[in-house]
């Protein structure tokens, strides 16, 4: 181990950059299994912390079980250490997680990945998660409270990384979604961000973030509804606001553009009869494109009540290619986000920010793809 050298990484409490360090030594096979690690005093004049981060640290490593300490003999690693993952537990912050929406077949595959590789996994529970329009704000029953307990709890079970999917509304989640990556920092847990950044595009956060290209698919998908002779086309978006989103409709109005077309950006919600019915008599749309699957699903039960055919009278489009959009009484056209591809590098990504903790945000976008189905008709 080298002398003066501190760990690298987005600023974090001195005791977890001491445990990181110390950690992978013995992860590694830098300390072997039984050998003694350097005294309190020798890390003090190693590393240049303090006598007391160092003992918070060995405590730490103590708590997992890396390390025992014997009394009047030294700190030396237990029987079975090393052959752990550097990464012992992660943790799931995804307030969606379980509402039937893209990110339960992506945590799925996170979990396969990490029990391949040995590695814990922790739900924080944020709350129950259902889509619902309040005064005209669409999100999910993901209280903000219970999304920072769950958090807090990470913490305390002393996870090494977090893969965090912000909450999706303006104001309060923001400031929440800000207030979790405070608390996740200074307790020195590494986070990648999914599906989404915490800054609205095209800005960009300084945390790693795993994703769909968001704009490349709903830009593949524009470009197939106007060949196939749509030329009055709206995109319904639940109201709320998110990175991702503003990346699909920058995607589509991009390619309305380059093919000489307009488009307009409704918000509203897809259940509301009289909301729906409006839009139509106001627009007349010969298709309607959806932020995601979810809310295509709803918009085609509130036509089939309204008696408007899909898609004699009018198309409707997806996003995400969920179980459910192949299912439906007319088979959804939409944009498949590759979801085992996405689990695996939010796990590589993970694993590559915790053993270089100072390494630039990284951004892995990853192809989408179309899925051509019935609910998109020919004009």
């Amino acid at each position: 181990m080298s002398s003066s050298r501190k760990p690298a990484g987005r600023p974090a409490a001195k005791h977890r950059e001491v445990f990181r360090l110390l950690e992978k030594g013995i992860r590694s096979g830098q300390y072997g299994l039984g050998s003694q690690l350097p005294t309190e005093a020798i890390l003090v004049e190693q590393l240049g912390y303090s006598r007391p981060t160092i003992a918070r640290a060995m405590r730490d490593l103590q708590d997992l079980g890396l390390i025992e300490r014997r009394p009047g003999a030294g700190s030396f690693v237990r029987r079975g250490s090393a052959k752990k993952n550097a990464a012992a537990t992660l943790g799931l912050l995804v307030p969606e997680l379980g509402c039937g929406d893209i990110f339960d077949p992506i945590c799925a595959q996170i979990a396969r990945r990490v029990q391949r590789e040995q590695i814990g996994l922790m739900w924080g529970d944020a709350g129950a998660s259902q889509l619902h329009a309040t005064g005209g704000v669409g999100r999910l029953d993901a209280h903000p409270e219970a999304a920072v307990h769950a958090a807090e709890r990470l913490i305390v079970q002393a996870v090494s990384g977090v893969f965090f999917v912000p909450l999706s509304g303006p104001g309060l989640d923001a400031q929440t979604n800000q207030h979790i990556l405070k608390l996740f920092a200074s307790a020195g847990v590494s986070v990648v961000l999914l599906d989404r950044d915490i800054e609205g595009f095209p800005a960009r956060s300084e945390f790693d973030l795993v994703s769909v290209d968001h704009l490349q698919g709903q830009y593949r998908l524009t470009e197939h509804i106007v060949a196939a002779g749509h030329r009055r086309i709206v995109y319904l978006q639940w109201p709320g606001h998110t990175d991702s989103l503003l990346k699909r409709v920058s995607g589509m109005r991009a390619c309305l553009a380059a093919s000489g077309c307009e488009g307009l950006v409704i918000k509203g919600d897809a259940a509301d009869t009289r909301f729906i019915g409006d839009l139509i008599d106001a627009h007349s749309p010969d298709v309607i494109m959806c932020e995601n699957d979810m809310v295509a699903t709803r918009l085609m039960q509130t036509l089939a009540g309204l008696d408007v055919k899909v898609p004699a009278d009018l198309s409707v489009a997806g996003f995400n290619d969920i179980s459910l959009a192949q299912h439906l009484s007319v088979p959804l056209t939409t944009v498949r986000q590759p979801c085992q591809d996405l689990g695996d590098a939010a796990v590589e990504a993970m694993r590559l920010r915790i053993e270089e903790p100072r390494r630039p945000p990284r951004t892995m976008l990853l192809d989408a793809q179309l899925a051509v189905r019935e609910s998109v008709a020919q004009r």
